[in-house]
């Protein structure tokens, strides 16, 4: 594991009784200054747990040519990986634009959380813009020969004897969250229309291990006859391509968000991967 200016990931030894590697994602000087452009890569490997998360907020400071950050995690057959971080805040007059992709082979599991609060204290979505983009996709194997499929099928390599693998990819989601221009007439609750949303989230999941979890939240959204907790407003959706998305909505903050976050997911998560792992849903 390395990294450079201006990020640096951290991992503490884990002990013998740990659920997952816990990374820590950090940004030298606290925030992402504008111009600075990150990439992060990553690979899951079989039967492994990682949990990625941070030590604070992803501040996002004010400049003229924005930030950019982009993270491209691939998870092997068996393996688990949870994107927890704590959510992004953007100062006032900032911009910023976020690219995740995933690339999870059949076996595979992923949790990914991505949440953007209104700014710093005093201030209501006052930046010039914030772009967040998720995608999501399903590689399975094919069998070629000599580099090349014939026809979907396995095939064996004459002078070999062997079989040689090419990924196939298929979209399982795209999900967009875009902010700009007069974002605080879109953030106005149906519940107070003097009030704002002040936080957003939304959580992906997708892969058997997380499957449990998606049922239930599937079925509690049934059932519940008001899909509201405190002042915020969640709802859940399952793709046609099996992942299920949940959006909640707050008015109360980040730390109400964070505790209506915590009560649809946050128990199962912890017994995935450990109570490091998911810090920045309980702090």
């Amino acid at each position: 594991m390395s990294s450079q200016y201006p990020v640096k990931l951290m991992s503490p030894t884990p002990l013998p009784s740990a659920k997952s590697l816990v990374i820590h994602v950090l940004s030298y000087g606290g925030g992402l200054v504008q111009g600075d452009n990150v990439t992060v890569r990553g690979t899951v490997s079989k039967s492994s747990t990682v949990a990625m998360t941070t030590q604070g907020f992803t501040k996002v400071f004010v400049g003229g040519r924005g930030s950019k950050q982009r993270l491209e995690i691939k998870v092997q057959n068996g393996g688990i990986c949870a994107l927890l971080p704590d959510p992004v805040q953007c100062f006032r007059g900032s911009s910023y634009v976020q690219d995740q992709v995933f690339e999870v082979e059949v076996g595979g599991s992923l949790c990914v959380l991505d949440w953007v609060c209104d700014g710093r204290t005093g201030e209501s979505w006052e930046f010039e813009s914030f772009l967040s983009r998720n995608e999501v996709w399903e590689v399975q194997p094919e069998p070629v020969t000599n580099g090349h499929a014939k026809n979907g099928v396995a095939t064996t390599n004459v002078e070999t004897d062997e079989k040689v693998h090419a990924p196939r990819r298929r979209l399982v989601i795209k999900d967009n969250v875009r902010l700009d221009g007069a974002v605080q007439q879109r953030m106005l609750s149906p519940h107070a229309p003097h009030r704002l949303y002040t936080t957003l989230a939304t959580l992906i999941l997708h892969g058997p291990a997380f499957e449990t979890l998606s049922t239930a939240l599937l079925a509690r959204f049934r059932h519940e006859k008001v899909n509201v907790q405190e002042t915020s407003l969640w709802t859940v959706a399952k793709t046609a391509r099996g992942a299920t998305v949940v959006k909640v909505a707050s008015e109360g903050g980040v730390e109400e968000c964070r505790r209506v976050i915590w009560g649809l997911v946050g128990e199962e998560l912890e017994d995935l991967v450990g109570r490091e792992g998911v810090r920045a849903l309980v702090e």
